[in-house]
């Protein structure tokens, strides 16, 4: 039962965290997920997702994945209903502003513009708590990691280097912080059950659209 209870609150959490664990302990599967931007012109859209649950070395995994299980888990806590789709929404939104705007990236891994989406969706839900209930001090608090992260993106934009993560073995790339940031901010303000009522509303979303964006970025 104390296994159980886990798994029944966190199911994404935990099954995200365990893919990652297993694309990590096997080379061979973690260069079959990884998002190389050929492959996936070459159809192999799934790794738009399962890229970003692949890593580049022990410490890479080690952050990643420390501040996801803490994040993902706060976050699929407040939003059960529709974590799912929002973590999928937010993978891919990644996936294409790096294809948009990292034109000399052919292949990238890691968690960490998920983490800080997460992160952003979760304060935002804090200050925005914070502001219904007249609460000025609480907001204030819940503002400050908010300035810290954009003190953290204006570093790794400044030097090209991470905070907390050896990025000898890789190269940093802030614009999937700052567009996981922007997703995770617009996800506190949007309600998504639009996305899961209907098909046809689905059709319409960002994902159903993607793999014709895909093809004509440059």
């Amino acid at each position: 039962m104390m296994i159980l209870s886990p798994l029944k609150r966190y199911p994404i959490t935990i099954a995200t965290a365990a893919f990652a664990l297993l694309a990590f302990a096997s080379p061979t599967l973690t260069a079959w997920l990884q998002l190389d931007f050929a492959a996936v012109a070459d159809g192999q859209w799934w790794r738009i997702i399962t890229g970003h649950m692949t890593h580049f070395g022990g410490h890479h995994l080690f952050w990643d994945l420390l501040m996801f299980v803490v994040l993902s888990a706060a976050c699929e806590r407040q939003h059960r209903r529709h974590f799912g789709i929002a973590t999928l929404l937010m993978m891919a939104g990644i996936s294409l502003a790096i294809r948009f705007f990292c034109d000399d990236i052919a292949v990238y891994r890691g968690l960490s513009g998920l983490d800080t989406g997460l992160f952003v969706w979760f304060v935002s839900d804090q200050c925005r708590q914070s502001l219904r209930q007249c609460d000025r001090l609480a907001t204030l608090l819940w503002l400050a990691p908010l300035i810290g992260l954009v003190g953290k993106l204006l570093f790794e934009a400044i030097t090209g280097q991470t905070l907390f993560v050896d990025s000898s073995t890789f190269e940093p790339l802030v614009e999937a912080h700052l567009a996981g940031a922007a997703i995770g901010a617009a996800l506190s303000y949007v309600r998504l059950s639009s996305l899961t009522n209907t098909r046809q509303r689905f059709e319409k979303s960002p994902v159903a659209e993607l793999p014709r964006v895909w093809k004509s970025a440059p």
